[in-house]
């Protein structure tokens, strides 16, 4: 479909679309208006490049949808499927009955989270499966435990991405080996694995989330969340995503917590055996790095959610859980559940693609790079930097990985090879801070449907947390490229400084305690004198 249209340098402009489409959804909360908005300008900034009528603008527009769609096609039936599992979970009562067990292990806000932590942490093979699966598993758990929903989705975004750069047989892992091996770089999984202990930026998520979970404190608006999911009126401070079709728990079955534990488990064996599949693993011997890498995640993960749905039907339906016409039923309101992530998705991608392939955002970016002519101390600095602007402006971090990789490779080939895996480690962290402030970027849109946060509020909260923990793991880079990659300064002083800001927030939250109680006492002192001095009231009936 693409092969219809040839990219066009537009330099700078490229930046645009994603950057108007940022700006209005931030400002008028209208996603879906918004995205349009951009697309839009990508499309009319293509069409004037190249000289073509005005009628191509909405030719372009569409055929670069359907490419996306094409291409994401496995990942659209996967999530489709998911929904229709979560439905059919909470019919069955298996969600229900989950709550209620959780309940009796996971006592208050901080086991709540402190368990999906946990959870996703072992989680790591794909982020959308993490997302997904966490989601599904913890949401419940987690409503009941009186956690908001921006927090829930910042804790499950933020594990998603930073467990797949931290894990060498992950989906990403593959797909970055096999990136640096293309670019003639000897034992790629070598470097891989070098990288991975240079990776500030999730080690500091990681520690962050820890903080925030056992103090209970909290920055920006997330502190306003967090005391209104406290108080229950979450339904009234706009975080809370309102799903038309939604299974009451009157019409839920009798399920166990089985229920919903088996289908889980079924889709992450499946998953993994399929991936091993698909990538080779049952016919030859092939490392296990080679194996994920040869597979395709999305089409792994979509046949075992498929196999999980025949296996739900056969957990419920026997035991009258449900009649055979009620799963179908409910098969078919999870999938309408996720109309709406679907369009929002699609139109994410369809902005990536505009201003990717047709506008070579990232061509412009990788040739500014390389055309500035940077001093060997700032390279693994400016690499983070660049990672996270092509995320946040693509809307994935495969843009990251795909365009800085073989920029990374050839500089330090030329340069300093011992700035490799640092360098590495850079592009990897950069995209991962920018998936995870991205207001187009797919992980964004699907953990915020899927914990049912609304997805502007997801957005600015977040971000507040992970520009935080992104302005530590800077300094990690800027002592990295000044010792040549000394490890124990580059990753031992940003972590110093964290707890230094940790104990600075817990300072303050002491003395607004302490004001706090005294203003309280001096108003009750005050009031006393004046309560003595008025004369008594009989009331005459």
């Amino acid at each position: 479909m693409l092969g219809a249209y040839e990219p066009a340098d537009v330099g700078w402009l490229s930046l645009l679309p994603p950057l108007v489409t940022m700006i209005l959804a931030l400002a008028t909360k209208e996603v879906i208006i918004s995205l349009l908005m951009g697309i839009l300008l990508a499309a009319t900034i293509y069409v004037v490049k190249t000289h073509r009528g005005i009628v191509d603008i909405v030719q372009v527009l569409f055929d670069i949808l359907g490419s996306r769609v094409s291409s994401n096609m496995y990942m659209c039936l996967f999530m489709f499927l998911m929904g229709s599992l979560v439905q059919l979970m909470s019919k069955a009562g298996g969600t229900r009955a989950f709550g209620e067990w959780s309940a009796k292990i996971v006592k208050g806000r901080k086991s709540a989270i402190f368990f999906t932590f946990l959870i996703a942490s072992t989680l790591f093979l794909d982020d959308y499966f993490s997302i997904i699966t966490v989601s599904a598993v913890m949401r419940v758990v987690l409503d009941r435990n009186q956690v908001s929903k921006p927090k829930s989705a910042y804790v499950i975004h933020t594990m998603a991405g930073s467990m797949c750069i931290l894990i060498p047989i992950s989906s990403w892992a593959a797909v970055v080996i096999t990136q640096i091996g293309d670019c003639g770089i000897k034992k790629p999984f070598n470097v891989f694995l070098g990288a991975i202990s240079y990776n500030i930026y999730p080690v500091l998520c990681f520690l962050l989330i820890l903080f925030t979970t056992f103090s209970g404190i909290d920055v920006g608006g997330m502190t306003t969340y967090e005391e209104n999911a406290i108080k229950g009126e979450s339904a009234n401070d706009g975080s809370v995503m309102v799903i038309r079709e939604e299974t009451k728990e009157s019409e839920m079955g009798d399920g166990k917590v089985l229920d919903l534990v088996l289908p889980i488990l079924v889709l992450i064996f499946f998953s993994v055996l399929f991936m091993v599949y698909l990538g080779g693993g049952f016919s030859r011997k092939k490392p296990i790095q080679q194996i994920f890498a040869d597979s395709d995640t999305g089409q792994a993960i979509t046949y075992a959610s498929f196999v999980t749905l025949l296996f739900s039907l056969v957990l419920y339906v026997p035991r009258k859980l449900m009649t055979f016409l009620e799963f179908m039923e409910e098969t078919k309101q999870g999938m309408k559940s996720m109309i709406d992530t679907f369009l929002i998705l699609v139109l994410a991608w369809t902005i990536g693609g505009v201003s990717g392939s047709l506008l070579k955002t990232g061509e412009y970016v990788g040739d500014f790079i390389v055309k500035c002519s940077l001093p060997l101390a700032i390279v693994p600095t400016v690499i983070f930097l660049v990672g996270a602007l092509l995320t946040f402006a693509l809307g994935t971090t495969w843009a990251g990985f795909s365009v800085l990789i073989p920029i990374v490779c050839n500089i330090c080939k030329q340069t300093d090879i011992r700035l490799l895996v640092p360098c590495i480690s850079a592009c990897l962290c950069g995209s991962v801070y920018g998936d995870n402030i991205s207001p187009i970027c797919d992980n964004t849109v699907l953990v915020s449907s899927c914990i049912r946060c609304q997805y502007i509020i997801h957005v600015k909260t977040e971000a507040v947390y992970a520009t935080t923990v992104a302005i530590l793991s800077l300094v990690g880079y800027i002592i990295m490229g000044i010792t040549g990659g000394n490890h124990l300064l580059s990753m031992g002083i940003p972590i110093a400084l964290e707890l230094v800001l940790f104990g600075i927030l817990w300072i303050i939250r002491k003395t607004n305690c302490i004001v706090r109680h005294a203003m309280s006492s001096r108003k009750q002192a005050t009031e006393a004198p004046l309560l003595e001095s008025q004369p008594n009231t009989v009331v005459v009936v």
